[in-house]
């Protein structure tokens, strides 16, 4: 309501400054100064000579600017790049049919779907505003431009792999834009739609401002910049190969830890993207290789629904997901999983009872108040008594021991991943888990696959919860197939791509199919094996 108050005020002045311009080029026409008297014997004449001068004067002045109006009129071609990378403040979204965007109270601009769309299929496919550098070498380039001489060195030592991280990048190449297109409305505006927690991001965003050169300080407003950094770190979408954009109409996606879609940043050829939109961004050049934005439907959507999507890792407990919400974006989650409506079930243990389980914490584990780390809370001891404890899944046995419950919540608080609390996890807790995935490079052989079968598992229950189809199913499936063919365990390789196959199906059910699925159905095409069903039911396989 104020974006459209504040567009009707400026056509109202914009009115009453071209009337005041007709007005006084009228005066003037007549030739007649303010407060003039006619005589009673000329008046008549004289007047109606000084309307017609006026009407004429009037119409001549309508005419020039009617031809400045035609003349200033961006091409049809500009007004669809323009609509392709600016969204509206509120309403349809011209490059993106199945979504428009709205206003909440509860989280400002929002995308909500315009019909009813089916699980897998496609919402958005974007084009990025902005890239970070390609290549090691076009990032170099970069820093001598932009940077003091050493200041990106010292940056980069503080990092792992003594590399310059995402966000930094991306943001050079944004100053490097502003310094290159100064009075660029659209540069600005496609800023503007970006926002960035500046608070969260002061400490770094001082120290990006303080790499930057002396010439591009002096060009450069130091607020804006902090800003703009701000707006990079929280909005930057990383692609497969290390390469990240900034994509306009993607960021107004909401937040969900138990989302309705997903993105992924796909890396694809210039053909592929030019069968999706009309053309590459000045930034891609003529880039053999490009990236887009494309956000799926994790399940069924209703027409007129918001579309959601996760900030962090999805895999994590409320307390974790809260607390990097909190400090990342200032807001504080109150979806469906944050409110308990949904087991836990990233926290499962071991049952004292069956020696199985997962034992659930019978609600979120967030309802503790501030035993978390950062005191954001977490499933422990207050947590469960309150709500009666854990019960497990597979006995249904109901936990509610005040001695299990405190080794348990000194399992879960311990910072270091030890095997004093490893015993208590269940291999689905989120611990196990991630564990597992921040290592996948270091396992080889028989132990990669049984980890990546681990987490295919654990994520298959997490989003049966939802009723979604988890994009990671398939690619942990995938990687399994990738590790038994180096095994030459074939037969094994063709069951674990043939289930990749069906998790891709279901996650990406529509074009365009490209980037893991595709190279999925590559792999099994190249592998060139008939599979044939044995008396025993087990599949037989032949190069």
């Amino acid at each position: 309501e104020l974006q459209l108050a504040h567009q009707g005020l400026v056509v109202c002045i914009r009115a009453l400054a071209e009337i005041a311009h007709v007005w006084m080029a009228a005066k003037e026409a007549t030739g007649i100064e303010e407060g003039a008297s006619l005589g009673a014997a000329e008046s008549p004449s004289i007047a109606a000579a000084a309307a017609a001068r006026a009407i004429h004067t009037t119409k001549a002045v309508l005419e020039q600017q009617q031809q400045q109006q035609q003349q200033q009129q961006p091409t049809a071609a500009a007004l669809q790049q323009k609509q392709l990378l600016l969204p509206f403040a509120v309403g349809a979204i011209p490059s993106a049919p199945n979504l428009r965007v709205d206003w909440s109270a509860r989280v400002g601009r929002q995308l909500r779907a315009t019909r009813a769309v089916r699980q897998g299929e496609v919402l958005l496919v974007e084009r990025p505003a902005f890239l970070s550098p390609a290549s090691h070498a076009e990032l170099a380039d970069l820093v001598a431009a932009l940077c003091a001489p050493g200041a990106a060195a010292t940056e980069a030592a503080k990092h792992p792999r003594g590399c310059l991280p995402l966000s930094w990048r991306l943001a050079l190449s944004v100053v490097q834009s502003l310094l290159e297109h100064p009075d660029s409305e659209d540069l600005q505006q496609q800023l503007n739609q970006l926002d960035g927690n500046t608070d969260h991001w002061q400490e770094v965003a001082s120290r990006f401002w303080g790499s930057l050169s002396c010439d591009v300080v002096g060009r450069l407003d130091e607020q804006r910049v902090r800003k703009i950094f701000a707006a990079v770190a929280m909005n930057a979408h990383l692609a497969e190969g290390g390469r990240a954009g900034l994509f306009i109409i993607g960021s107004l996606a909401e937040h969900s830890c138990a989302p309705n879609a997903f993105k992924e940043v796909a890396v694809m050829t210039a053909e592929e993207a030019a069968s999706l939109d009309a053309a590459m961004t000045t930034e891609e050049g003529s880039s053999t290789t490009v990236l887009r934005l494309i956000i799926r439907a994790t399940r069924n959507l209703e027409a007129g629904e918001p579309v959601s999507i996760s900030y962090v890792p999805e895999y994590s407990p409320t307390w974790q997901r809260r607390s990097l919400l909190q400090a990342g974006y200032g807001f504080l989650c109150e979806c469906e999983r944050c409110r308990g409506c949904v087991p836990e079930r990233v926290c499962g243990y071991v049952c004292p009872s069956c020696g199985d389980g997962p034992c659930l914490p019978v609600a979120a584990a967030s309802d503790v108040g501030n035993k978390g780390p950062g005191g954001a809370g977490l499933g422990s001891t207050a947590c469960v008594k309150k709500v009666l404890g854990l019960r497990c899944e597979e006995c249904e046995a109901l936990i509610d021991d005040e001695g299990f419950l405190a080794e348990i919540e000194a399992a879960e608080t311990c910072e270091v991943f030890c095997n004093r609390c490893i015993p208590y996890f269940h291999p689905y807790h989120h611990k196990i888990f991630n564990s597992y995935l921040g290592s996948l490079h270091k396992l080889h052989g028989e132990q990669r696959v049984e980890a990546l079968g681990q987490l295919e598992a654990a994520q298959q229950l997490l989003a049966q919860d939802s009723g979604c189809c988890h994009p990671a199913l398939g690619h942990y499936a995938e990687l399994a197939a990738e590790t038994q063919l180096e095994l030459g365990q074939l037969q094994e390789a063709v069951e674990s791509l043939q289930r990749a196959i069906a998790h891709y199906t279901t996650s990406h059910a529509t074009s365009p199919k490209v980037g893991r699925p595709a190279r999925c159905h590559d792999l099994l095409a190249k592998l060139n094996l008939r599979c044939s069903v044995n008396g025993d039911g087990r599949g037989g396989c032949v190069a």
